[in-house]
């Protein structure tokens, strides 16, 4: 589907792909793995096993509850930090993505912005957390009211 098209989509939902899964899973499961190592010789601790279990266990249950979902023009992301944020489609006013950089380091994200009178924050979501297919749809649906370039990638021009 292109932009262009007058067809919107009657549902769409997208999660967390594999590739962050994957990533962090390594991550957080080898830091969990050292601990274990590190419990079991003589004077370990098992406090290090079990904030890296429960930091492996939190990222995975927070990757599993990212969602975005339209139905009935109702635009909905769910993630287990943020909880539920909704909106009408009609009630957006623009939509872009910008490249954010904080302590923790860079990352693409999508606003959404509602209309002034609605007096809404933006709905913020992190691009690099779902498919390159999935980003595509939702820039689609949200159509002539997504504004600048439609890229995903932090550090290339990877476009959606």
């Amino acid at each position: 589907m292109k932009a262009d098209a007058a067809v919107t989509p009657e549902r769409f939902e997208a999660r967390a792909c594999a590739r962050p899964y994957i990533a962090l899973g390594i991550i957080f499961g080898f830091l969990f793995a050292f601990g274990i190592w590190q419990a079991t010789v003589p004077g370990g601790d098992w406090r290090i096993t079990c904030i890296t279990g429960a930091t492996l266990f939190l990222t995975m249950l927070w990757l599993a509850t990212l969602r975005i979902q339209y139905s009935e023009g109702q635009l909905s992301y769910r993630s287990l930090f943020v909880g539920t944020r909704s909106t009408s489609i009609s009630d957006i006013e623009s939509a872009e993505t910008r490249v954010v950089s904080s302590a923790k380091g860079s990352r693409r994200l999508l606003f959404i912005y509602a209309h002034p009178e609605k007096a809404q924050r933006p709905i913020r979501i992190n691009v690099a957390l779902f498919s390159k297919e999935d980003m595509g749809q939702l820039f689609d649906l949200l159509g002539p009211k997504f504004k600048g370039p439609r890229t995903i990638g932090v550090y290339t021009d990877e476009t959606a």
